[in-house]
């Protein structure tokens, strides 16, 4: 770690910094309850994993979740019967099978991605406008170095 780093580490609250994480989450899986309630939250992952990547393959989607693909099939069947997802041919090689959210799933993403912005305004709303701007900052900053990491 390099001095300003460690600097920053030692300064940072780790308990307050657990707690507002935790808080922050509470309000992302509220909303996560109140309208995906019924799919488990490692299908709901597969599905936005899916919704995001326009023709996503079995063996792309399992190494984006960080799991071996016969796991990641038994996932997506859970979602086809559920009508949340379809698989199809590929158009560029039929041996090969892509993964689609249905209109269903889609409406779905759609609903939850409308009441975690509802959620998330209602906190906003009681902060300080300078304290908002500040907050999204930090999380935007969060953010680029976790995808650094890998995280997505």
């Amino acid at each position: 770690m390099n001095q300003p780093s460690e600097q920053i580490s030692r300064s940072v609250d780790h308990q307050a910094l657990e707690h507002a994480g935790r808080m922050f989450i509470a309000v992302w899986c509220r909303s996560q309850d109140r309208v995906a309630g019924h799919v488990p939250p490692t299908q709901l992952r597969t599905l936005e994993a899916i919704a995001a990547r326009p023709h996503l393959g079995m063996r792309d989607l399992a190494a984006h979740l960080g799991m071996i693909p016969s796991s990641a099939s038994r996932l997506c069947d859970r979602l086809v019967a559920a009508g949340l997802l379809v698989r199809e041919p590929s158009d560029v090689d039929r041996r090969q099978v892509v993964l689609r959210a249905t209109p269903q799933g889609e409406e779905l993403l759609r609903d939850l991605a409308r009441q975690r912005r509802r959620d998330l305004e209602a906190v906003l709303d009681r902060m300080p406008p300078e304290d908002g701007a500040r907050l999204l900052a930090g999380l935007l900053s969060f953010a680029e170095r976790a995808e650094d990491d890998g995280c997505d």
